[in-house]
This record gives C-alpha cells, structure tokens and sequence, in this order.
C-alpha cells in the first residue's frame, strides 16, 4: 500500500489482439487471433475504476501490436488524464514507428521494441 492505494510496478492493457507480423513463438498468440481492438469507453472505465483503489509505477500498452489501433492516441491521451500509473510504456514491435506523429512521442515515457527500449525523448534511429 502506497498513500492508501495498492502499488504494484506495473499493469498492462491490450489495445489489439492481432499483430502485424507472425513471428514464430509468439507469446500472445497474435498470429492466430482475428483483428480486434479495445474499446476507449471500456479502457476510461476500467482504469478510472482501477485508480480509485490503485497505483502503478508504469501503465504498460501492449497487444498484439498496439500501433495498429485506430485511436492510440486517444487512448494515450486518456491514460495520462486518469494517472493510474507514473509512467506509460508503449510496447511494440517497432514496424510502424516510422508513422508514429509527434503526440506519440510526448504521450508516452518510453517505448519497448524487441529487446530494446528507449526513452521516448530521443529519436528511434
């Protein structure tokens, strides 16, 4: 307990069940799984619930691949809006960094690719 609220290091949320790429011993089964994504209502809901009664040193975005989600930064956006956790990890593939904008890059405090990360206020090169 911290401040009168459960602390863990993290929580994650799956934007997508689906990925982009099929790679061979895939832990989320994305490979095998139909298009699908989260619902921003669903997401707003669930963690202003959970920051009611919780805390989290990071609020991990993972999927499948969560670039492929239409309203990322909406989610995003929300994510920093209810603070449920001090930090956002995006966590991708890395395909689709080259379209990230501008916004995703503020948004979040890191990004997690392969076995690499990076802060998110320096360039993916």
């Amino acid at each position: 307990m911290r401040k009168g609220k459960i602390h863990r290091r993290s929580v994650e949320y799956n934007l997508t069940e689906h990925c982009n790429l099929r790679c061979r011993g895939c832990g989320h089964a994305s490979p095998l799984l139909p298009e699908k994504f989260a619902s921003l209502a669903a997401f707003r809901a669930d963690l202003e619930a959970l920051a009611e009664a919780f805390h989290s040193d990071e609020l991990r975005i993972v999927g499948g691949e969560p670039l492929l989600h239409p309203q990322l930064l909406d989610f995003l956006r929300e994510a920093r809006r209810i603070n449920v956790a001090d930090r956002i990890v995006l966590y991708t593939n890395g395909v689709l960094l080259y379209k990230a904008s501008v916004e995703l890059w503020q948004l979040v405090d890191e990004i997690s690719y392969g076995q690499k990360t990076e802060s998110a206020d320096k360039p993916v090169s």
